[in-house]
């Protein structure tokens, strides 16, 4: 009787271990098909249409911070802020010829925004990135709408600094959470301009985390000295050979500090009020 009993035990336990092999066996076999005949191919699909840099090793990239301004129902101003882009790919074997005939481009021409129907207007122009990548170096440069150009000739574009941040963290005030921003190695070459809002949009865009994006951000990163620092919309960073400089967007005199320019006249940035004297667009963004 007893052991009657106990063989009747064992063998429902041995049947209830084989029921919950059986069950975690084909649910397995079942999110492998659901990953490899849905996940998989809906994720490869949604990615084609998902903002990404070219694979090639060499191209240029010009990068435009728009916004647009609405007033909700309630009569209140709101900022839309969007981008575009454009993307060239070299039609010479020196690069350094590239470089130049794409910089006279850009500052010759006129960046034409689209015509925006959700909006029925078009944005206005915040900021222009001129972006250049040769091999995994890139050469980037800042022009918001205030800065004057000149055609100088620059030199050293893909020269390696010294200088690595360690942890770069987007963080803003309706967020639960920042984002750590991956910044390649390739990005720290001596002249580069890095954390403007039209650079930390575009890092945003390219990685794929939920974000919300305005002038009320912040970005704190970890130097080269273990020193942590924080950043504005206002603020950027410019590279240099054995150290970085905090800039100040509204900072009345910046040079060009390469060294074909050095002597000759500065590049004049105007500050924002200078610009908008009549409560235009950047005053009602910045100085209300």
């Amino acid at each position: 009787m007893n052991f009657s009993k106990t063989m009747s035990q064992n063998g429902m336990r041995k049947y209830g271990q084989y029921v919950l092999f059986m069950f975690f066996h084909w649910g397995r076999l079942f999110l492998g098909w659901l990953r490899e005949c849905i996940v998989d191919p809906l994720t490869s699909y949604i990615e084609k249409y998902l903002k990404h840099e070219p694979k090639e090793m060499y191209w240029s990239h010009l990068y435009s911070l728009t916004a647009t301004e609405s007033i909700t129902d309630l009569g209140m101003e709101v900022y839309f802020y969007g981008s575009e882009e454009i993307y060239n790919y070299p039609y010479s074997d020196d690069i350094s010829d590239f470089v130049e005939e794409e910089r006279d481009r850009f500052i010759n021409s006129t960046v034409k925004l689209k015509y925006d129907a959700e909006f029925e207007k078009v944005p206005e122009l915040i900021e222009s990135l001129f972006i250049v990548k040769n091999d995994i170096k890139y050469m980037i440069r800042s022009f918001p709408i205030f800065k004057s150009l000149k055609e100088n000739k620059m030199t050293n574009y893909f020269e390696d600094s010294n200088v690595e941040f360690m942890i770069v963290e987007y963080n803003h005030p309706d967020m639960h959470e920042g984002i750590t921003l991956e910044i390649p190695k390739g990005y720290f070459m001596v002249g580069n301009e890095l954390f403007s809002p039209a650079f930390v949009q575009r890092c945003l865009e390219l990685q794929r985390k939920y974000y919300i994006f305005d002038m009320s951000y912040s970005i704190s990163f970890i130097d080269d000295n273990l020193d942590k620092q924080t950043l504005t919309y206002e603020e950027y960073v410019y590279i240099d050979k054995e150290s970085y400089v905090k800039r100040n967007v509204n900072d009345e005199e910046l040079t060009d500090t390469d060294d074909e320019t050095k002597g000759e006249d500065p590049i004049l940035i105007d500050t924002f009020e200078t610009v908008d004297k009549e409560r235009s667009f950047w005053s009602l963004l910045f100085y209300r």
